[in-house]
This record gives structure tokens, C-alpha cells and sequence, in this order.
């Protein structure tokens, strides 16, 4: 309870990237020599046939695009709930709360939220060390408490039961929430099976973001398709499989472009994608570079006629419009949305994919593209219907008119 009168909503969030992180510098010593590698990758993708890079003197900020409209739509739902009242919010980064956090929570929020993404992500079993203090600070924290749109993640191959430890602080942590919604079912399972909140399946608060700017001019009529494409390169693990199936990837959009009249275009969800684009360049494949603001992506993908992702919010933003998709899923969260709309058909897994097989899938979604919007359009209406119900509920939870401790 805070401890001052004062009508508005005072809410803290929990985010993955919070505003005061969002574009900082991520890369230690970022500077003219980054650059100067750059400019040596991107060199070295047009001389030589063997991909070579650094990824990490291209993934020079906190961006990745996903997390800040996960944290903007979580924040829209909620000034929704509340209006008229206004709502304030203090942003806190993953692994930022600590005692000192708790005891500012305590004294001046009215609602403590964790803001959806990945939230659960264990590694071979294991919590991160995060989590470990959440289970230990959440309890403490005594205004009312939601997980809204959280999901669970790990790697499609890496997937394990969790130790006993992470499993007994998973418990603890669940266990100080008041309410809980998910973005699959997976999540689901998981939720159930370490508290005794029965959580809401709503999907991920991204599906119903409401673009703010007024809508854009339509592209000028084109006889040939715009189609998205998207590359995961977000992180190591990403970036080896980009240099191993680089070869692979220009290929399948070549084969694309010969069998269909589309024209290409690349939008970035992270800042070293910068580099995939310039690799995909060197290898024959004509597209063009897009590098949308997070909260611009909505009318981006409105813009196109069909999508091909790897990065599961560049599918999540396209399906959020209705956009049809094929994606491909290198972990569990990614089937897990497809499942939840009725799209799996489109969701291809990336362990041994082929070029002819996902061209067949490419072309199923072109020829269907209509009948998959409507599709898209059907899923999501009844789970927006229980978002806004969600969030309604957790908004109950804080007093209408506030009154001083």
C-alpha cells in the first residue's frame, strides 16, 4: 500500500527491456572499432563464399524489438483497465529487483506486474539466477501481484524436467502471485503443476496491441505480393545457425521468387540482423532493408501480403494484423502460438528443415492467404475477449479511491 492519497494507478513493471535499457549499449567498448569490423564482415560476406563473422560487434543494443512491444501492449491493456484513472508506471528491468526495490514497491506502487515474454526460461533444467531471487523478493512485496501474458521457453532441442531446487523456487515464486495469465498451453501445464492459480490461457499481449498512430497511406497496388522475411540472429546459438545455413536460406528465397511474382522485404527485429540482410545480399537474393521502430511494426506488417519469420514476435506482430505466416520454430514457444490459433500447418521446425519442403509450405500460404486471415481474425477474437477480461480482473484488484496507510 502506498503511503501518500493520490487517485492515479501506481504501477510497477516488470519488463524484459525496460524503457531506461531500451537502445542502451549492450557490447562493452562499442565504438569506431565495431564499426570497423562491420564494415570487414560485410566485406568478407561479398569476397568469399564461406561466411565469417563477429557477432557480437553487431549486437550493440538492448533492442530486440519483441520485448518492447510486449512491454508497450502489456502497459496499453493496463491504462485500458483503469481508465479514467491514470495509471504511472515505474519500470523495472529483469534482475534489476532487489530489497532496496522491494521497499520503494512497498511504499509507492499500488499493482506489481510482470510484463509477458519469456518470463520462465530455464537452461537444461535450471532457473536462471534471477528467477531464484524473485522466489525469495516476490513474497515480500505486499501490494497485489499479476504475471500477465508470461511464457515458458526453452530451445525445441534442449528442453528438460527442472531439477528439484528450480522446481521448489519455481513453487515459491508462482505461489506469491494473485493472478496469472499465459501466452500457450505449455505454459499452462507448467503453471499448474507448481501452484494453485489456475492461469488464464490468453496468448501473448502483443496479438492485441492497438497501433496509437493514425493508419498509413496503402503501398501502391503492386502485381507482384510483398513478402516479409525475418532472421533470428539474437543471440550466439542464433548467430552459428545463420553461418551454418546462411547458403540454405538464400536459396529457399531464391526458389521462392522464381516460383511466385513476390518482391522481398527484410524487417529487422534486432540490430545484428543488419548483417544477415547484407549476407542474404551477397548471395544473389534482391530484397530490401526495413528497420521499423518497435511500436511502427504493427502498420509494417499490415503493409505486406505474406510473412516468413524465424524470430517468434516478427510472427506474433504479423499475426497481431492478421498477416499469414509461415515460421520457422528453433524453440518450443513457437509451435506453441501456431497450436494455440489452429496454424500449425505453418509452423516448420528448424532442426533439418529443407528448401523444397518449407517452399511447399510458402506456396500452401500464398494460395490460402484469404482463407488464413480469416482464420488468424477467428482465433484471436475470443482470446482478446479473455485478455481484456484478465486484465479487468486484476485492475479489481487494486481499491478504487485510494486511502493513506
Amino acid at each position: 500500500m502506498r503511503s501518500s492519497p493520490d487517485n492515479r494507478v501506481h504501477v510497477a513493471l516488470y519488463a524484459a527491456i525496460p524503457s531506461h535499457l531500451e537502445r542502451h549499449t549492450a557490447t562493452a567498448g562499442y565504438s569506431w572499432k565495431a564499426r570497423a569490423v562491420q564494415m570487414a564482415d560485410v566485406a568478407h560476406a561479398f569476397v568469399s563464399k564461406r561466411p565469417r563473422f563477429h557477432f557480437h560487434s553487431w549486437n550493440v543494443d538492448q533492442s530486440n524489438k519483441g520485448d518492447i512491444l510486449i512491454r508497450e501492449a502489456v502497459k496499453q491493456q493496463i491504462a485500458q483497465a483503469f481508465s479514467p484513472r491514470e495509471v504511472v508506471f515505474d519500470e523495472i528491468g529483469w534482475g534489476e529487483l532487489d530489497a532496496q526495490r522491494v521497499e520503494r514497491i512497498n511504499r509507492d506502487s499500488d499493482l506489481f506486474v510482470i510484463a509477458g515474454s519469456g518470463y520462465l526460461f530455464p537452461n537444461d533444467g535450471k532457473l536462471p539466477r534471477r528467477l531464484f531471487g524473485d522466489s525469495e523478493l516476490f513474497p515480500l512485496i505486499r501490494c497485489p501481484k499479476a504475471a500477465v501474458g508470461i511464457g515458458y521457453n526453452a530451445l525445441a532441442d534442449q528442453e528438460r524436467p527442472l531439477t528439484g531446487e528450480s522446481s521448489a523456487a519455481l513453487k515459491a515464486l508462482l505461489g506469491a502471485l494473485d493472478r496469472i495469465s499465459v501466452r500457450d498451453r505449455r505454459t499452462v501445464e507448467l503453471v499448474r503443476a507448481h501452484c494453485d492459480i489456475t492461469p488464464a490461457l490468453t496468448g501473448d499481449p502483443v496479438l492485441f496491441y492497438e497501433d496509437p498512430a493514425p493508419p498509413e497511406a496503402a503501398p501502391p497496388a503492386s502485381p507482384r505480393l510483398r513478402l516479409g522475411v525475418n532472421v533470428a540472429m539474437h543471440g550466439p546459438v542464433s548467430a552459428k545457425r545463420v553461418e551454418a545455413e546462411i547458403d540454405k536460406l538464400a536459396d529457399l528465397l531464391k526458389r521462392i521468387s522464381s516460383s511466385h511474382p513476390v518482391e522481398l522485404h527484410y524487417v529487422a527485429h534486432a540490430p545484428s540482423e543488419r548483417l544477415v540482410f547484407w549476407l542474404l545480399r551477397a548471395r544473389g537474393v534482391a530484397l530490401q532493408w526495413h528497420d521499423p521502430l518497435p511500436t511502427a511494426l504493427p502498420a509494417f506488417y499490415k503493409s505486406m501480403d505474406v510473412h516468413l519469420c524465424q524470430m517468434m514476435h516478427s510472427a506474433i506482430v504479423a499475426l497481431s494484423v492478421n498477416l499469414p505466416v509461415t515460421a520457422f520454430a528453433y524453440d518450443m514457444k513457437t509451435a506453441g502460438l501456431f497450436d494455440l490459433l489452429g496454424l500449425s500447418p505453418y509452423c516448420v521446425p528448424i532442426q533439418g528443415w529443407q528448401a523444397t519442403s518449407v517452399q511447399a509450405v510458402v506456396a500452401r500460404m500464398i494460395e490460402e492467404r484469404v482463407a488464413i486471415r480469416e482464420t488468424i481474425a477467428q482465433a484471436r477474437a475470443p482470446l482478446a475477449s479473455l485478455t481484456k477480461a484478465f486484465v479487468s480482473e486484476v485492475a479489481g484488484l487494486v481499491p478504487a479511491q485510494r486511502t493513506t496507510q
